[in-house]
Formats: structure tokens, sequence, C-alpha cells
């Protein structure tokens, strides 16, 4: 998949990247929607001293279940990301 990848402070670009593999007891979700906030674009320029590059920013997120190893969750569900998950 393509992504917007941060690799350097200033440095962020679109960049194919690996599809994602869903993990034992959690969902992969296929973003329908991303917001850019002001703190990704302060990382964006000047990086984040907890921030581990190459990294995909964006933490404000809602999509679509594709794939679901979690009881709580099926294929076709709506969900919105909570911020801070990896």
């Amino acid at each position: 998949m393509r992504a917007a990848l941060l690799v350097a402070p200033g440095r962020l670009g679109v960049e194919k990247v690996p599809d994602p593999i869903c993990p034992q007891g959690g969902v992969l979700v296929e973003v329908k929607a991303c917001g850019i906030c002001t703190s990704d674009v302060k990382m964006a320029q000047k990086g984040h001293r907890a921030l581990e590059y190459p990294r995909i920013l964006g933490h404000e997120v809602s999509g679509i279940v594709k794939e679901s190893k979690n009881k709580a969750f099926k294929e076709g569900d709506r969900v919105q990301l909570a911020p801070g998950l990896k």
C-alpha cells in the first residue's frame, strides 16, 4: 500500500509500505478518513523526542473492519481508532 511516511524531520513523502497483517486478537481496518492535526504538522516539520522513524502520521482515523480476530468486531463494522494505538 502507499502511505505518507515521515522518515526524518522535514522529510515526508508518499512511499510504498508493506500491507499490514491482522494481529491475533485484533482487527485490520481499511482507512476511509484520517485527520492531520497541528501535532502531526509539528512532528513532520520539527520531529518529536518520542517519535520513532519511519512513521506514518495521522491518529484521527476512521474506517471499516476488513478482517477481525476479535469477537467484539466483525468484517464491515464501521470504527474509529483510539489515538496512540500502533
